[in-house]
């Protein structure tokens, strides 16, 4: 499997999060310590960021995606 296949998968809040690499995975760690701080969701707080501040951070093939629960 090449590197940029590999997927680094999360679940947080009932949202599945499909990182591309090990730096997408601490930055969702990231944001999702932030949002227990403040005490809303991970998407909450991932919506509420400036999407230029998450756009040069996290890798194009990002993804977030509600998971049926």
């Amino acid at each position: 499997m090449l590197e940029s296949e590999k997927r680094f998968i999360q679940q947080v809040d009932g949202y599945v999060l499909q990182a591309c690499n090990k730096q997408d995975l601490a930055l969702i760690r990231h944001i999702d310590e932030q949002a227990q701080m403040y005490g809303i969701t991970f998407y909450d707080m991932f919506s509420r960021m400036p999407s230029n501040e998450i756009k040069e951070k996290l890798s194009p093939q990002f993804e977030v995606n509600q998971k049926n629960l």
